[in-house]
């Protein structure tokens, strides 16, 4: 898991995580953004506040 802005305050990243697949049998490998709400700890779909 990866938060970008945890690293750098100026991001343009802000409130989402990325988790890294790196290893992952019989299935592929690769890079999911999730929206993260600090406070209470929790995931979302990010495209879920870009739908109208």
């Amino acid at each position: 898991m990866h938060r970008d802005d945890y690293y750098d305050a100026n991001t343009e990243k802000k409130g989402i995580m990325e988790i890294i697949f790196a290893k992952n049998r019989n299935a592929p490998t690769g890079t999911v953004e999730l929206g993260f709400i600090k406070p209470y700890q929790k995931f979302f779909d990010p495209m879920t506040l870009t739908k109208g």
